[in-house]
């Protein structure tokens, strides 16, 4: 039986949920070990293609964590670099010109870098853009998809249908980048 966390609460249905390769299933009050086990068994090949999933992802992101490797644009390389330091600003220096290159299409020049621990991009309601530095990292398609996603948010404030037909004007698949980008969620973690 998969080891797992039970949470118990007023409810009426039940919901599992695989993160960070920890299974925690959400059930009512008054459910019992025995219909908690149907639950996860009749689950199991959900549950356990999740926690592959995860533990591909930490293989894929495990060589970066000694600094032995850094990745540029999705691309794993040997990295001559001695400290997390001079690591964090060589990728933050290839973020500042690849946005900056990126946003001059748009004729916009002011963005600034942020260290944030979960989002890639922002825009303030003031319309200031913010960028983590790790986009250096990801593949070039959805750092792109990150900027149009933030310049598209400085004529729509919100992820309305009318956002994400703007967002179709420059990336018709969008959808697709933005499924991706989820493989990449566990950089954001990274050089802390």
């Amino acid at each position: 039986m998969l080891t797992h966390t039970v949470l118990k609460s007023k409810r009426k249905s039940y919901t599992i949920v695989v993160k960070d390769g920890v299974v925690t299933i959400r059930a009512p009050l008054r459910a019992t070990p025995k219909q908690i086990d149907e639950i996860l068994e009749q689950k199991q090949r959900w549950i356990t293609q999740k926690l592959e999933q995860h533990e591909a992802k930490r293989q894929r992101f495990e060589p970066l964590s000694d600094l032995s490797m850094i990745m540029v644009f999705g691309e794993l390389q040997v990295n001559d670099l001695p400290t997390v330091k001079q690591v964090k600003k060589k990728l933050a220096k290839i973020a500042r010109e690849y946005i900056a290159a990126e946003l001059s299409k748009f004729g916009i020049t002011a963005f600034k870098l942020s260290n944030a621990r979960t989002k890639w991009g922002s825009c303030s309601s003031d319309n200031k853009l913010s960028f983590n530095w790790r986009m250096a990292c990801l593949p070039p398609d959805l750092a792109q998809y990150i900027v149009i996603h933030e310049v598209c948010h400085l004529k729509y404030h919100n992820h309305s249908r009318f956002f994400w037909d703007e967002v179709s004007r420059y990336l018709p698949h969008w959808k697709v980048l933005r499924k991706h980008l989820k493989e990449y969620s566990k950089l954001t973690e990274l050089y802390r």
